[in-house]
């Protein structure tokens, strides 16, 4: 039963929280009917000590560490057989996953190019590169500094091109050659 009401005020929105052994509930507009709340009054000793007992479960979540850092890294087994077949099928784009958005409005290149910088200073497989070590002949990973990477956003403005849809057709097709 406990669970049956939880499912139905999940699939509504409706969100309740225990504050000092009280039960607040949120809803959003026209979704807290009377029956409902009826409900969950007949209920609400079964959702306190069920929400109390909830609260005091010790968070499960395990970091994993950071390796150290290391010139380069040894590759996964399936990094390893991207990397076969892309030596295998040379020039094969089946990996690649182009995409084309449009951004409407007031767009501040400065910024989206450095939000874009912000995303790959974080995220370290943004810069990885998987090379063969001449020594080994082996593929390792090589994670490439954020100071010198040398991403820049290709920005072109056609707005003030007097046929806007033509010109954003020959930037698609451009694109589409370059990636396949």
């Amino acid at each position: 039963m406990m669970n049956d009401l939880l499912k139905k005020l999940n699939s509504k929105n409706i969100t309740i929280d225990l504050i000092d052994n009280q039960l607040d509930i949120k809803a959003p507009k026209g979704t807290m009917t009377t029956e409902l709340l009826s409900e969950i009054r007949t209920h609400k000793e079964a959702l306190v000590t069920f929400m109390s007992e909830y609260g005091k479960e010790e968070p499960t979540n395990v970091l994993i560490p950071k390796t150290p850092n290391k010139s380069s890294y040894v590759v996964s087994s399936s990094q390893y057989r991207l990397w076969l077949l892309e030596q295998i099928e040379s020039n094969d784009s089946a990996y690649n996953m182009p995409s084309l958005f449009s951004l409407k409005g007031a767009i501040n290149i400065v910024d989206l190019e450095k939000a874009f910088l912000k995303l790959i200073e974080r995220h370290e497989i943004l810069r990885t590169n998987i090379v063969v070590e001449k020594e080994t002949g082996i593929p390792q990973q090589f994670i490439t500094p954020v100071d010198t990477s040398s991403f820049k956003l290709d920005y072109v403005d056609i707005s003030k091109d007097k046929d806007v849809l033509k010109a954003l057709q020959n930037i698609r097709e451009k694109e589409k050659l370059r990636y396949s």
